[in-house]
């Protein structure tokens, strides 16, 4: 029944945006249209993938090249560092593991010496992602570490409740079972302080992993109850 949810929400979410974002690409294809080569562009090419990078990432992946290469001609470091944490987003998308991780790495040297904390702790988390699929936690936990001293530095108390919980899930999944549960309370404290009903959402399903780690049945269930009714309710 969860999974049933799940699937129609995303489903009815995705025909609204998909909707919603054709109307903007119209607008920002006029603009490029019209653009002379400087940083209105590169602009424009941002706004523009982040438009359709979901309902057409070929097109998407296009245009974060092209952006790229302007904002090197240019000399524009913000618009390289978001041209090349936007291929390695793609090229993580296709499977293209080593070639994403490179131009995550890329991205985060320009974003260093732009001082942006926020941008190089969401590429510092990404490139965990990738090691947490493959299957390499220790590396998974290093970044997710790295992502965390960003978001600590930077105040943002979101990003730091995200972090904690994907630490706790690494935890769990190499059987560290009293360090997930201290990451999930954690969280789930930031999340209430926050009011963040999304964030608390995801800490009850984090703690219903842990019940079904332990075969504590309706303990899981009551935790995945608890989550899917804030879903409906922030849905």
């Amino acid at each position: 029944m969860v999974r049933i949810f799940f699937i129609l929400l995303s489903l009815t979410a995705h025909c609204i945006i998909h909707a919603q974002n054709y109307t903007s690409k119209d607008s920002l294809e006029f603009l490029l249209k019209n653009d002379k080569e400087d940083t209105n562009k590169v602009n424009h090419l941002k706004e523009l993938i982040d438009v359709i990078y979901l309902v057409d990432p070929k097109q998407a992946m296009n245009h974060s090249q092209e952006m790229t290469v302007l904002s090197e001609q240019l000399n524009y470091k913000n618009g390289i560092a978001n041209g090349y944490s936007w291929q390695a987003y793609f090229n993580q998308i296709l499977g293209n593991v080593d070639f994403s991780i490179k131009n995550y790495f890329d991205a985060i040297k320009i974003y260093e010496e732009l001082g942006s904390l926020n941008d190089i702790a969401i590429c510092y988390n990404n490139i965990a992602v990738i090691y947490r699929n493959r299957g390499k936690t220790e590396l998974a936990l290093k970044f997710y570490f790295k992502s965390l001293e960003m978001e600590v530095e930077e105040g943002d108390s979101n990003m730091i409740a995200n972090s904690i919980n994907n630490i706790g899930i690494i935890y769990l999944k190499q059987e560290k079972i009293n360090e997930a549960i201290g990451c999930f309370r954690t969280g789930l404290q930031i999340n209430k302080l926050l009011g963040n009903q999304r964030g608390i959402a995801k800490s009850l399903e984090n703690f219903a992993a842990i019940f079904l780690n332990q075969e504590q049945y309706m303990d899981a269930y009551f935790c995945y109850s608890k989550a899917l009714n804030i879903y409906i309710q922030i849905n």
